[in-house]
């Protein structure tokens, strides 16, 4: 029952802390230990969960984590408090946001359910770390006492699993698309929280995002104040710095993750953690990469303003050259970047010729498609009716006669939709051949693309002008144009009578 399962389940996890204590240097004992302290917190977990709110029994398990941590205080074992810092964090997100939406509400303890939006409750945590943060600073807890000795890495798997959040919330970044589920997942979870839940308007998250952008710039003007460079460099990298931190603080206005993020990365460098810092320029690159997904805005308005955040970059960088170069010629001195700065502009124009030479080469490919291609029509399958359309893109699932959950994705070859092209053009795909399958005269095959763990036919979205959405519910077939070999291309949508749709 519940109760042995718990009992059970804090017999495991007390033993396995004890033979941790006390058989320090055996890795065997360590290797039996692990396991089996994690097998008795899914035990106490499951018995728990039968009647307690899941509030309560998250909250004790990110709790017992914390005591386990403190207690597992040895120097060679810091990669475990790191993972119990992070389990932590797991585990209050869960009870504070996850479980009172979609647990408490279905039990008799809904008056127990926290209601709490992914960004106020990720941000709590984050403020967690931050006073852990201030206390370390300021020297508050002594180096000698054991929490000073145990709490380090609980707090490094406390704040990297904050990142991580952070990250996924913002959900997919650009070319990456739904990779990790941070893309329909994040969306569909935090949409709930929109009008029953504790959370705080857009504007606000903006106006905060913002001002920690700006706080990080200044812990970092601080900490490079403190540093043993002159006063030209100290003035120079003032300068840069607020002009950073005003073109960061425009991002984060757009996105309400970013702020934290830029702050966490800033503290990290003052306290010269710098493989934390460099996680969370990682995670600040992940998120800004998300903007270009964001359908809250158009892509005309978005361009502009990375076209003017990569102006302000590009006249800060200059200025500080030019500064350098000033510098340098007043003192005389001729330095090796100085004599080599020919190979930054031949750099540069490498770079720009080989980025346009792909782009131009793809766009060139995708035209003789276009031109050489086939005429050829699918027929558009049903498709849940609650993702259909996503702002300015339809889904899409064509009718396939074999799911694509049923095929690996494993292998480089792609599999072949096969099938009879009639007389208007519409295929009737008949069966997916997979490589190495005979393929007989007459028939059409499209090669099938992998999408989220799944095949699709080219793709699985069609991309049309912002607001013309009931343009496109008359959609019916999907328009390719498609080579001898299988190649094709998504060019446009078509009604019941084969009828182009236009944008």
């Amino acid at each position: 029952g519940e109760g042995g399962l718990i009992v059970l389940g804090l017999l495991f996890a007390s033993g396995a802390v004890v033979m941790l204590r006390a058989n320090l240097a055996s890795y065997f004992f360590e290797q039996l230990a692990v396991p089996r302290m994690w097998a008795g917190v899914a035990a106490m977990a499951w018995g728990m969960s039968r009647f307690l709110p899941p509030v309560a029994w998250a909250s004790f398990l990110a709790l017992s984590f914390l005591t386990a941590a403190l207690l597992l205080s040895h120097s060679s074992l810091a990669w475990l408090r790191t993972l119990l810092g992070a389990s932590s964090v797991a585990m209050l997100f869960f009870a504070f946001s996850f479980a009172g939406r979609y647990y408490g509400e279905s039990q008799d303890s809904q008056a127990f359910a926290i209601h709490m939006s992914p960004w106020l409750t990720v941000h709590l945590l984050g403020v967690a770390w931050g006073l852990w943060y201030y206390l370390g600073h300021r020297h508050a807890l002594r180096s000698e006492s054991f929490l000073a000795q145990s709490l380090p890495a609980f707090a490094t798997g406390w704040v990297l699993m904050v990142l991580v959040a952070l990250a996924w919330f913002s959900g997919s970044t650009f070319l990456l698309g739904n990779v990790f589920g941070a893309g329909e997942l994040p969306r569909e979870v935090a949409r709930p929280w929109a009008l029953h839940s504790l959370s705080v308007n857009a504007l606000f998250q903006s106006v905060f995002s913002a001002g920690l952008a700006v706080w990080a710039g200044w812990c970092l003007m601080v900490w490079f104040s403190g540093l043993n460079v002159t006063s030209s460099q100290r003035e120079q990298a003032s300068v840069a710095s607020w002009g950073v931190c005003a073109v960061l603080a425009m991002l984060c206005w757009v996105l309400p993750m970013l702020g934290a993020v830029l702050l966490i990365a800033a503290l990290a460098l003052r306290s010269q953690r710098y493989r934390l810092a460099t996680f969370a320029a990682m995670i600040s690159a992940w998120i800004m990469g998300s903007f270009y997904y964001q359908l809250s805005l158009p892509l005309a308005t978005k361009a502009v303003i990375l076209v003017g955040v990569a102006t302000v970059l590009a006249g800060l960088a200059y200025w500080a050259h030019r500064l350098q170069r000033s510098l340098q010629s007043s003192k005389n001195v001729v330095s090796v970047a100085a004599a080599a700065s020919w190979k930054k502009p031949v750099l540069l124009l490498c770079s720009a010729v080989l980025t346009l030479g792909i782009a131009n080469t793809s766009i060139w490919q995708k035209e003789q498609l276009i031109a050489q291609g086939k005429p050829v029509f699918v027929r558009l399958a049903p498709r849940d009716p609650r993702s259909l359309m996503q702002g300015d893109y339809m889904a899409l699932n064509f009718a396939l006669p074999e799911r694509a959950s049923d095929m690996t994705l494993a292998g480089a070859l792609r599999p072949l939709a096969v099938g009879k092209l009639a007389l208007t053009g519409v295929l009737d795909i008949e069966r997916i051949a997979r490589p190495g399958d005979a393929i007989a005269q007459g028939e059409t095959i499209i090669e099938l693309t992998p999408k989220d763990g799944r095949w699709t036919l080219v793709s699985d979205a069609w991309f049309f002008k912002e607001g013309n959405a009931e343009r496109w519910e008359q959609a019916r077939y999907g328009e390719f144009r498609v080579m001898p070999n299988g190649k094709a291309l998504l060019v446009g949508m078509t009604n019941e009578k084969l009828q182009p749709i236009k944008d």
